[in-house]
């Protein structure tokens, strides 16, 4: 099935440049709803789907893609004739609905006038070079400002397969410990769990217990959302500078579901963050599945990963495989919670953890890098340990903390089995 991205692909392919059909407009000092305005044209149609999805097929077909007199590209809802004052009410209703749907305080739909400013746009010359936009409605693709911080080129991630689980007892003694656990009744019958272990220095799987289970991300999938902005960062579609890099920050170190949903806008959406990651990291993320941005309440039960993704992910951050990997390691290693080492009596206090948590009503989990030593050496792993729960938890914090012991406890098994081994 083709989809849009292919098909404008091949009209590109064949004319050297893409029409689009719009509807007529004229500039008759009327006023119009404005969405969003930037230098990058692709960027401006995948968020034209997206808000089309959600206002609905009677906006849609009135949303038109335009080239402002300065060169950028916005889209806009025509509607001739309408009053300022009708523009407006308009214009809230739509801010509303993609707020609901986006997340985030920034404004998403606002009026503006048509004096002739801006006009559909019937062919868009390839590889040119566009200038900034200078008018905004909301700057949810891309900040007119230098980045502050450089993403540095990565070299493409592998497509090194992980290694095949090596016989030690550690598995088995992973397995035991969480087996007597549900016999105590400290983990629950409609409760699965997922482990993985993975040793970095030497790229050796230990454990992996339903690795390949999907299971729900909660905040998990934030390092997901990361990759897929600097993707594009990296490709020139959007920038890393001081605003998104504070967004970033706020989502990966305090795990902030509207900085999240600010990030997905940037991208086109979870949908667009989904094709992103398969396109570009599918052999990575196999089990990964983005639907969905994160509700206000932080009821994200829709997107899915696995350990073995995790995993995956990780070592290819570890070996700087990812675009901005060394941004997103430093990010995610900034002092905050974590289920792997704090309150793990057995991990020793100068270990560096690079992780991120997930927390619902029915997951709790934790997935990271711990660099600590074994003798003399470094020696970096990768933990994985999910604990999800097909019921609503009941007493929801007392819930949390007994599966947190639950993952430090195997944390503790973990590092103990690989320092007797290493060090």
């Amino acid at each position: 099935m083709w989809t849009r991205r292919d098909l404008l692909g091949r009209l590109a392919a064949g004319a050297g440049a893409w029409a689009l059909a719009t509807p007529a407009m004229a500039s008759d000092g009327s006023w119009d709803i404005s969405y969003i305005w930037s230098s990058n044209a692709e960027a401006v149609l995948d968020y034209k789907a997206r808000v089309a999805d959600v206002l609905g097929p009677e906006v849609a077909r009135n949303l038109v893609f335009v080239r402002g007199n300065q060169g950028n590209f916005g889209l806009v809802y025509n509607r001739p004739g309408t009053s300022e004052a009708a523009a407006r009410r308009v214009a809230a209703n739509h801010d509303r609905a993609l707020r609901d749907a986006f997340g985030g305080r920034d404004v998403l739909a606002t009026p503006i006038r048509d004096a002739g400013g801006y006009s559909p746009t019937r062919a868009i010359a390839r590889g040119r070079r566009r200038p900034t936009p200078t008018k905004t409605a909301h700057t949810a693709v891309r900040e007119p400002t230098p980045p502050a911080t450089p993403v540095v080129e990565a070299p493409p991630p592998s497509q090194e397969e992980l290694p095949a689980r090596i016989s030690t007892p550690l598995r088995d003694l992973i397995n035991e410990h969480i087996q007597g656990l549900r016999r105590a009744g400290a983990v629950a019958s409609d409760e699965t769990t997922s482990w993985y272990v993975h040793t970095l220095h030497d790229n050796r799987t230990w454990v992996a217990i339903n690795a390949e289970r999907k299971l729900q991300c909660a905040s998990m999938v934030k390092p997901y959302v990361a990759l897929a902005f600097m993707h594009q960062a990296h490709s020139g579609r959007l920038i890393y500078g001081p605003k998104s890099k504070s967004k970033l920050e706020a989502m990966l170190h305090r795990s902030s579901n509207s900085a999240t949903n600010w990030a997905m806008a940037q991208v086109g959406g979870p949908i667009a963050v989904q094709r992103l990651l398969e396109q570009h990291y599918g052999h990575l993320l196999q089990e990964t599945c983005i639907v969905e941005t994160i509700p206000t309440n932080g009821r994200t039960y829709r997107n899915m990963s696995s350990a073995r993704d995790y995993v995956r992910f990780s070592r290819a951050l570890w070996r700087n495989e990812l675009p901005g990997s060394r941004e997103i390691r430093r990010i995610m290693s900034l002092p905050g919670s974590d289920r792997l080492a704090t309150g793990a009596s057995d991990i020793p206090s100068d270990t560096q953890v690079i992780n991120k948590t997930g927390t619902t009503s029915h997951l709790c989990g934790d997935f990271g890098i711990l660099v600590t030593r074994a003798g003399t050496d470094e020696l970096p792993y990768v933990i994985v340990g999910i604990i999800e729960k097909r019921n609503r938890a009941r007493g929801f914090s007392s819930w949390i903390s007994s599966r947190s012991r639950v993952i430090r406890g195997v944390s503790n098994l973990t590092y103990n089995a690989l320092k007797s081994h290493y060090g």
